[in-house]
């Protein structure tokens, strides 16, 4: 059954437009994580970009006199999913395809007191320009920015999968951010 068309996410119409709607932050409990120790191995391996993106912000957040996010396998599997289940459902939001909100989805994978999400799209497959543009958006953006430099965060998982939205190729990248357990 489709979900109500309030929750529906949508497919955005721009650079702007996806970038305008996709940071979020949230202040809930705690969840459990997932089964299935070999399907989380497998989606928890970080590829050259994802890692890339990861030292981007930090250099980022040292540059602002902040200390480095971790990396977090939990948090990468979480949005490697998410980035998978926009290109497959044909849309861009925090929301997932079923209507799961980005928080509930996280907790699905991890437990954290406070969790955050910054969502990002790139015209285009491989771009070797990706992570700097995706840096420079949101840098560019109030609510991305302040994701990024949040001193409460401490763990990062990052998920990047290249397919369509619309009739548009694109690469679509998912950072997850959360507290200490």
């Amino acid at each position: 059954m489709p979900a109500p068309a309030h929750l529906r996410p949508s497919r955005p119409k721009s650079i702007a437009h996806a970038l305008a709607a996709s940071a979020a932050v949230a202040s809930l409990g705690t969840a459990a994580a997932p089964a299935d120790a070999e399907a989380r191995k497998r989606e928890s391996r970080l590829d050259r970009t994802e890692r890339q993106l990861i030292r981007q912000v930090n250099r980022v957040r040292a540059a602002h006199g902040l200390r480095r996010y971790s990396s977090s396998r939990a948090l990468s599997r979480s949005a490697n999913s998410h980035s998978a289940d926009m290109l497959r459902g044909d849309f861009f939001a925090h929301a997932s395809s079923n209507g799961t909100s980005f928080e509930g989805r996280v907790r699905r994978y991890t437990r954290a007191a406070r969790l955050g999400e910054n969502l990002a799209w790139v015209p285009g497959g491989h771009r070797r320009d990706a992570v700097s543009q995706v840096i420079g958006m949101w840098m560019g953006s109030p609510s991305h920015r302040a994701a990024v430099l949040s001193p409460v965060y401490h763990r990062i998982g990052v998920g990047r999968r290249v397919g369509r939205i619309g009739s548009a190729k694109v690469t679509v990248f998912t950072a997850d951010l959360a507290t200490r357990r």
